[in-house]
């Protein structure tokens, strides 16, 4: 995405930002991948038609010389940048139960999901920090 924004033809404003942003992850799937959607569920997504989703593919594959692949060494900053700005989540403390005829059972069915949701973010956010180390 920034080396198309460096093109010099290139504006990006508030209303456009999302195309790039869709069009790059059909991209990164296409390339990465030999199972993706269809440009027409991309579409869908993004909130565009399928004509312009084809449209924003090839105008970004064509300004980028069709070269995707990103070195190690750019990857290896891009992901120091992003391990710099995230955030981890702790809870200091348990929610409070809220009183009610089933709140409790409500709450107890909750907190499981959210500690399953919780130790899989963290599985998840280990894995791809440990390709940053």
């Amino acid at each position: 995405m920034e080396r198309y924004l460096q093109q010099p033809h290139v504006y990006m404003t508030s209303l456009s930002v999302h195309r790039l942003l869709i069009t790059s992850v059909v991209v990164a799937a296409k390339f990465t991948d030999d199972a993706f959607f269809n440009n027409a569920f991309y579409a869908r997504v993004g909130g565009i038609s399928t004509v312009e989703m084809n449209r924003l593919e090839l105008d970004l594959l064509f300004n980028l010389d069709f070269r995707l692949k990103v070195d190690l060494e750019t990857f290896g900053s891009y992901c120091l940048q992003l391990e710099k700005e995230t955030v981890v989540l702790v809870i200091d403390r348990p929610i409070q139960q809220v009183h009610g005829v089933n709140s409790a059972k409500d709450l107890s069915r909750n907190s499981s999901i959210d500690e399953s949701c919780k130790s899989e973010l963290m599985r998840y956010s280990s894995q791809a920090l440990q390709g940053c180390s």
